[in-house]
């Protein structure tokens, strides 16, 4: 039996010490649809898959760069958050 491929919201976030502070950015998908949002970021050196706080979230891991001496990997979290038809958001246990 298929679930609904529900409509999601997008948070790309930075996590590395360059990039840490810069604000998320919000784009959409369909939740069948979601590994495209791989596509927006540099995953040279891979991608985790994780439940974060109840939502599938790509880890990826970019290209390496020095900062003050010390050596760096770009890493960003890809939150996908399915929203019902009232627009609240539900979890992967809701879903499954």
């Amino acid at each position: 039996m298929q679930k609904d491929n529900y409509d999601c919201a997008v948070l790309i976030k930075p996590f590395d010490e360059a990039h840490k502070n810069e604000k998320p950015i919000i784009k959409s998908c369909k939740l069948y649809d979601c590994q495209e949002m791989l596509e927006y970021v540099d995953i040279k050196n891979g991608v985790d898959v994780a439940n974060v706080d109840g939502y599938f979230t790509f880890i990826t891991y970019g290209q390496c760069y020095s900062l003050n001496d010390v050596q760096h990997m770009v890493i960003k979290g890809i939150q996908i958050r399915p929203y019902d038809k009232k627009r609240e958001f539900v979890t992967l246990k809701q879903i499954f």
